[in-house]
């Protein structure tokens, strides 16, 4: 028994404290390549070691495909989509962000979620949906996550929250959070629990998107409080400006140090923003998502 005991406490000394935290789901927004095809995108995601996929309605196939990403996608493309995926190491983690009118196209969303093996749809739904999202969710059992643009602000997401069951969450982008003045940091605190997903940004000064720990988003303490809070879900990539297949792989090789030691690396290195940048200074006119 002494010896077990010793055992034990040997044990605990010898792993490290955040055993079994930081197990986060580190993948990227298709949307960061939209100018490749979806194929092509995994591929470079195979590449840089990145395994999971948040994909979007109208991304280009490719290879072969003759359509578009989506749920209106056929029934030989999802297969064969499934099998391309499988084969490559990839998973779909969510799929977003989309807008359906009424139930029935609401229906093919979820439908082809749960067909794609998809956890979470990340949606900006109407507060007159709400009731038949939680409705859907628990029909097919994938998630919604309430997503952000220029809005719903935190206030009008908390209502939308009201009486809602678990499966229905929020999905919040950081970057559209610093671009309206809101903290990321006590708004995540204020959701704790309700976390699905997260677009993980830095931006700076000129509110341009720039690699993580170069900007002045708190990216170091947004990543210290999720492992405090011991969160597990997905952490997406998502880079909309400037030289984003550069600048991802900057993106992640911070989160992997932050994974590795609990802290950023000491000198997170800036990516080259091209000449012919054009700023994004009215996020209502920003082509989404």
């Amino acid at each position: 028994m002494r010896m077990i005991l010793s055992l034990i406490l040997l044990l605990a000394v010898a792993l490290p404290a955040h055993a079994g935290r930081r197990d986060w789901q580190v993948g990227l927004q298709c949307w960061t390549l939209r100018g490749k095809t979806l194929l092509d995108t995994v591929d470079y995601c195979v590449d840089h070691g990145i395994k999971y996929l948040e994909i979007y309605p109208g991304q280009r196939l490719g290879d072969g495909f003759e359509g578009k990403t989506g749920h209106t996608m056929t029934a030989a493309e999802r297969a064969k989509l499934r099998a391309i995926l499988e084969a490559k190491g990839i998973h779909l983690l969510s799929y977003g962000v989309i807008r359906p009118r009424g139930e029935e196209e609401w229906r093919q969303a979820f439908a082809f979620a749960k067909e794609m093996g998809i956890q979470t749809l990340i949606c900006e739904p109407g507060r007159n949906q709400m009731e038949m999202l939680d409705k859907l969710a628990a029909e097919y059992g994938v998630n919604v996550g309430i997503h952000n643009h220029g809005e719903p602000t935190p206030d009008m997401v908390e209502k939308l929250l009201e009486g809602r069951s678990e499966r229905i969450g929020i999905a919040p982008d950081i970057g559209h959070w610093c671009r309206r003045g809101f903290d990321p940091v006590a708004n995540l605190k204020r959701f704790e629990g309700r976390v699905l997903s997260i677009h993980l940004k830095d931006i700076d000064a000129n509110k341009r998107d720039v690699p993580f720990g170069t900007g002045t988003t708190p990216v170091d303490d947004i990543l210290t409080h999720l492992d405090k809070v011991g969160y597990k879900g997905p952490i997406i990539i998502e880079y909309e400006s400037g030289n984003q297949a550069e600048a991802v792989k900057q993106c992640v090789d911070y989160l992997r140090a932050f994974i590795d030691n609990g802290k950023a690396p000491e000198d997170p290195v800036a990516a080259h923003m091209p000449d012919e940048y054009v700023q994004m200074a009215n996020i209502s006119e920003v082509e989404l998502p």
